[in-house]
């Protein structure tokens, strides 16, 4: 229906978890996921699920850091990109 009406949508391939553990906790279970999808080889973009909440915001910094540190960068989604469905 979404792309019947002409709607994109794009999925997620990492769930923090920052809805369950509301702490700093989510960042190693980004990194834990992260590293699954790597040895997967998989050449789609990594899509983090993340919500507005007060302890994500406080350690998106972490998170932010760690993938830097691991060469990560960051894009805002765009019509180019082909979105992910998992």
């Amino acid at each position: 229906v979404l792309k019947k009406n002409g709607f994109i949508y794009w999925d997620w391939n990492i769930d923090s978890l920052d809805w369950k553990y509301r702490s700093q906790k989510f960042v190693p279970e980004v990194m834990n996921q992260l590293n699954i999808l790597e040895k997967r080889q998989t050449k789609q973009p990594i899509v983090i699920l993340m919500h507005d909440i007060p302890s994500t915001v406080q350690s998106l910094p972490l998170l932010l850091t760690n993938l830097k540190n691991m060469g990560y960068s960051f894009a805002t989604l765009d019509e180019s990109m082909t979105p992910v469905h998992e």
